[in-house]
């Protein structure tokens, strides 16, 4: 089965609960997710994530073809009959987990984290590339490992692939 090298996922950027996607190219759309409710004592209902490449509250089966074709585009030679690993009920819970680890951690830093999803969408293993401390690093490793995934297709069949995560922790 061919395992694709994911050229970049998403650059994201988060601290007080708001996560930005740097918007691979500029020709695309960008998509936000809103909180439902504001934050407890706020009457600011600001994006949890903004500017990503494609839907964060969809799961990959509801994204259009224009919409996989952009998530395809992150790995380096992946076919349109390919599919690569992606959270099986969306970004929508993950993002929201890691604004929790946003708010309680007060450090900046790019973080790089590749997830080796397995056949059956299960996280086997997460490989720490960059991170401005370990304890992040870690806390947002667990979040990517503890979600179920929908596994990647190589030839119409369940294969093994990383799911690379990117992102920027910074102050608001």
């Amino acid at each position: 089965m061919p395992r694709y090298s994911p050229a970049a996922l998403v650059l994201l950027s988060t601290l007080g609960g708001v996560i930005h996607a740097q918007q691979p190219d500029a020709a695309r759309p960008t998509y936000q997710l809103r909180m439902n409710q504001a934050q407890p004592g706020s009457l600011d209902r600001s994006p949890m994530a903004s500017n990503a490449p494609y839907p964060l509250d969809k799961r990959y089966e509801q994204f259009t073809e224009t919409e996989k074709n952009t998530l395809r585009s992150f790995y380096e030679g992946m076919p349109a009959t390919d599919d690569p690993p992606f959270p099986l009920s969306g970004m929508k819970g993950v993002i929201a987990d890691l604004g929790k680890i946003a708010t309680l951690q007060q450090s900046e830093g790019d973080i790089t984290i590749f997830v080796a999803v397995n056949e059956q969408g299960e996280a086997t293993s997460a490989k720490l590339l960059k991170y401005p401390s370990l304890e992040i690093a870690q806390a947002v490793a667990f979040v990517l490992i503890k979600t179920k995934y929908k596994p990647a297709r190589c030839s119409g069949q369940p294969c093994p692939q990383d799911f690379p995560f990117r992102f920027r922790l910074t102050s608001q």
